[in-house]
């Protein structure tokens, strides 16, 4: 497999686990806005290939094909690290800045998570 993109978590916001029981997660760099950093992780900026419905996301390990993807997400990925990531499967994007993957368990990530998307070899 190729990696299309590549990071790691830096700080984990002090209210993330309020989202256990939701279907999403929250990445942002460094300079996220003040009223989001409690609901996010924090990651470093990468740049990243474009991102395609049919690759795979893995997050420490685990992989989650990605079956739809927001037309804002490349952007606010590379200029401010942020995309929310949903795991509830959609085949339609619903929002321009969110990435959406196959319906599983929401991981719990932690500081030095790695989350990493790679393309499929064909």
């Amino acid at each position: 497999m190729k990696t299309i993109y590549t990071t790691h978590v830096l700080q984990v916001g002090a209210q993330v686990s309020s989202f256990q029981n939701g279907d999403f997660i929250i990445l942002f760099g460094m300079d996220v806005p003040d009223e989001l950093k409690a609901y996010s992780y924090i990651i470093d900026i990468e740049k990243a290939n474009p991102i395609q419905p049919g690759q795979i996301l893995m997050i420490d390990g685990i992989s989650y094909r990605i079956t739809a993807i927001g037309s804002e997400v490349m952007d606010t990925l590379q200029t401010m690290g942020h995309c929310t990531i949903r795991f509830n499967g959609a085949t339609k994007a619903q929002m321009p800045g969110t990435i959406y993957v196959e319906k599983k368990d929401v991981p719990s990530l932690q500081v030095g998570s790695s989350i990493e998307i790679e393309e499929v070899d064909a």
